[in-house]
């Protein structure tokens, strides 16, 4: 069996196709997503951005022929700049902020970089969710805390936050992707579809399985046997992309 030996460089999930505070906190705000953006369906017409930050992403999708984009932002300078990109702003923390929408009145709800900074995911979510249209999408990124650099970290001892990455210090609830599941399921959604932003030292690991089924991976001194290439590639995950529907209500 190939072992492959991974090396440790930089904080945890701090790879270059990571977003979260991926400059100044200025640049973090003003980012586009365009990889969120590309899995809003071009048939939204109403959306509603959480943490829509200076509402950049929000502008690009009335550009691309959106009716309208409803921001929340807390942080009250970002919610200002985004009040003259978006159709409307509300500012304030999203899990106590009263919010005056019809249930089932949008067509896709962002959660772009949120849920983890959330002190109750589970009940945000599924009040979030309820001001979709059964027939609408919640499309969500998260951060993957079974990215390889955290398990290397927690064999050596630490839990040490960063400013930027997966272990952001910002950072109050942390998933692995079956948790990810987990918690849009108990929300009342159900994934249709996975997506991921990957760390570059995967395209080392995918030379190992040319003609084997399953490698072996060290990261120091963690060593993880028997790997099949959906779960080595789990470990190379910064953050996860999700696109999930409405369940069906029971009448």
């Amino acid at each position: 069996m190939q072992t492959g030996q991974i090396g440790q460089a930089g904080p945890p999930g701090a790879a270059p196709e990571a977003h979260e505070h991926g400059g100044s906190v200025q640049d973090y705000f003003r980012q586009v997503r365009r990889e969120v953006a590309a899995l809003v369906p071009m048939t939204a017409r109403r959306i509603l951005d959480v943490g829509c930050g200076e509402g950049m992403l929000g502008r690009y999708l009335l550009e691309r022929g959106a009716d309208e984009v409803v921001g929340i932002e807390m942080h009250a300078e970002a919610a200002e700049h985004a009040a003259g990109h978006l159709s409307s702003v509300l500012v304030g923390d999203v899990e106590t902020l009263p919010l005056p929408f019809e249930l089932g009145s949008f067509d896709c709800l962002i959660l772009a970089d949120v849920i983890e900074h959330l002190r109750d995911p589970q009940a945000a979510l599924a009040r979030l969710a309820r001001l979709v249209a059964p027939s609408g999408v919640v499309v969500a990124s998260i951060p993957n805390v079974r990215h390889y650099s955290v398990l290397h970290m927690m064999v050596e001892g630490g839990w040490t936050y960063q400013p930027c990455g997966i272990l952001d210090r910002t950072h109050l609830r942390f998933f692995t992707l079956r948790e990810m599941g987990a918690l849009f399921e108990s929300a009342g959604l159900r994934v249709q579809t996975v997506s991921a932003n990957a760390d570059t030292a995967y395209d080392q690991v995918k030379r190992e399985f040319e003609g084997k089924p399953k490698i072996d991976l060290s990261f120091g001194r963690l060593s993880l046997r028997e790997l099949t290439r959906a779960e080595a590639a789990d470990l190379f995950v910064v953050q996860y992309l999700l696109v999930a529907r409405p369940a069906p209500r029971v009448a």
